[in-house]
């Protein structure tokens, strides 16, 4: 699987979207979501990470790394924000051992996707580790 490190063309894009005018739909109903103080309390980094997706923008500075010592001392790795928001995004199924994108996270957007489009791009697109960053599982982790 490969992170997306590049902008994506309108022309990918637009498949995202059931209209014609869909990217223009989202960037409007983006800002009415992050402008209205109920709603932007709801949206989470996830959510941010979904609207860089649609609008096609490179994932490889969509979050800065954690620098503040006393996090990392405390467990936190330097690509947590990043991670934090793809696993909101993409879930993983233990029991069949498969992934899908939340729902919940495609909400706000949802009458304006084609939901199956966005998932099947995802679930390719997104891969294990943050963008410039290979997770290495400790011994811990796989016992």
């Amino acid at each position: 699987m490969s992170t997306i490190t590049t902008t994506l063309s309108k022309a990918q894009t637009s498949k995202f979207f059931i209209d014609s005018d869909g990217y223009a739909q989202l960037v409007r109903r983006w800002a009415n979501l992050v402008n209205d103080k109920e709603s932007c309390k709801s949206l989470t980094s996830s959510h941010h990470l979904l609207y860089l997706v649609l609008r096609g923008k490179s994932l490889s500075k969509a979050f800065s790394p954690i620098t503040k010592e006393s996090k990392l001392a405390n467990g936190f790795t330097p690509h947590d924000g990043y991670l934090g928001a793809r696993s909101g995004l993409l879930r993983y199924n233990w029991q069949t051992r498969s992934r899908h994108v939340s729902d919940a996270v495609l909400a706000p957007f949802a009458d304006l996707l084609d939901t199956d489009a966005v998932k099947a791009f995802l679930a390719v697109h997104l891969e294990d580790s943050a963008p410039g960053y290979k997770y290495l599982p400790t011994e811990e982790a796989c016992a």
